[in-house]
């Protein structure tokens, strides 16, 4: 068998494994569920954890430290469609440099608009844990109950910003006496 024929025959083995685009796997779920009770620092030491938004929905979007301004588009565009959607980004590091955690909150602090808080992710945690090339954004559509829901990649294009949205409106939030 050739090369080319080696790559064909992988590429068909796995293609049942891999989710519809747009469709979170269970993998996705059993993926993040370790990451759900982490506490994540931001760049100007605030603490939070993605169990804490539990009850609401929340697009979470991990990016590349260098490509924020692409998650400031994300921002702009679902800010105006959905108010009540809870927007948690993750800036990770790049992959081939070595990361000191206060150099890397300055740096965010000058990259990011005031007010705006980003997650630190120097270890590249969530990347590693979802097999997500952070050169784009990655958007993981979390349901109320924490369960991933959809997963996109891509620039706020308005089809791609359409498709979120459309998502998360149809999701339902939890009351808060509710929550698990």
């Amino acid at each position: 068998m050739r090369r080319a024929d080696y790559r064909v025959a992988l590429a068909l083995a796995l293609l049942p494994l891999v989710a519809p685009a747009g469709a979170a796997s269970p993998a996705d779920a059993a993926a993040l569920a370790p990451l759900a009770d982490v506490e994540w620092e931001d760049q100007l030491g605030g603490r939070d954890r993605l169990a804490s938004h539990r009850g609401e929905t929340v697009l979470l979007l991990v990016v590349e430290a260098r490509r924020l301004p692409l998650a400031g588009k994300w921002a702009e565009a679902l800010q105006a469609r959905d108010p009540g959607l809870t927007l948690l980004t993750v800036a990770d590091a790049p992959p081939d440099v070595p990361v000191d955690p206060a150099r890397f909150a300055a740096m965010l602090r000058k990259r990011v608009p005031a007010g705006v808080r980003v997650w630190m992710d120097p270890g590249r945690s969530f990347a590693r844990a979802l097999g997500l090339d952070t050169a784009e954004p990655n958007l993981l559509l979390l349901g109320p109950d924490g369960a991933p829901v959809a997963r996109m990649r891509g620039r706020a294009t308005p089809a791609l910003v359409d498709e979120v949205a459309a998502a998360a409106a149809a999701l339902a939030p939890i009351p808060p006496e509710r929550v698990p």
